[in-house]
This record gives C-alpha cells, sequence and structure tokens, in this order.
C-alpha cells in the first residue's frame, strides 16, 4: 500500500470529538493498525471487504464517515496489488441495478 497516500487518509478524515458534560465522544475512525491489517489481508479477503463496505454505503445508503475510510484504505491495498478495477465496477453496477430494481 502506498503508505504516503494512507496516512494522508488518516489525517484528512481526523478525529473528531464531543464533549457532552464529563463525557468525550469520539467518532470512530481507522488507524495505522487497521493499514497494517488491511495489507495483511488476501486478495479474495480484500474483495469481499470492499464488497461488503461499499454494499451498505453507497449501494443501500447506511452512510458511515469510518467506513468511508476504510473503502479508500482497502481500494489503495487493491490498486498496489493490480486488482481488476473494471470487475469491481461492473460488480457494482450490476449488484446496485439489483438493489434499485427490488424497490421498485
Amino acid at each position: 500500500m502506498d503508505k504516503e497516500k494512507a496516512y494522508k487518509l488518516l489525517e484528512v478524515f481526523g478525529n473528531p470529538k464531543v464533549r457532552i458534560k464529563n463525557t468525550v465522544l469520539t467518532f470512530a475512525r481507522q488507524q495505522k493498525s487497521d493499514i497494517s491489517e488491511i495489507e495483511q489481508m488476501g486478495v479474495t479477503d480484500l474483495i469481499e471487504e470492499w464488497k461488503g463496505l461499499v454494499c451498505m454505503n453507497y449501494i443501500i445508503g447506511q452512510v458511515s464517515l469510518n467506513e468511508i475510510q476504510r473503502i479508500r484504505l482497502v481500494e489503495l491495498e487493491m490498486i498496489e496489488r493490480k486488482v481488476d478495477r473494471k470487475k469491481m465496477g461492473q460488480w457494482f453496477d450490476k449488484t446496485n441495478k439489483e438493489y434499485k430494481n427490488k424497490g421498485e
């Protein structure tokens, strides 16, 4: 994985916190340990991870900034390993169309 781009993704998404009285809520974000975990995944696991996250966040629409950040990190690793992005795009288009047709 391109570590410079990966660390930039961690920085850009930040680590927002909200204080409510004596409680500090920290919003979930990916960390350096998540980068290492992604790098250890096999290609099949990377693809399945990407599909699951993309399905929830882009097709179904239950958006999580933490998961969008993870999608980007997984995509960086997939680029590094030269995973066929055309096939991934075809999967997305087909799955998105099927999901939208179920709602009609």
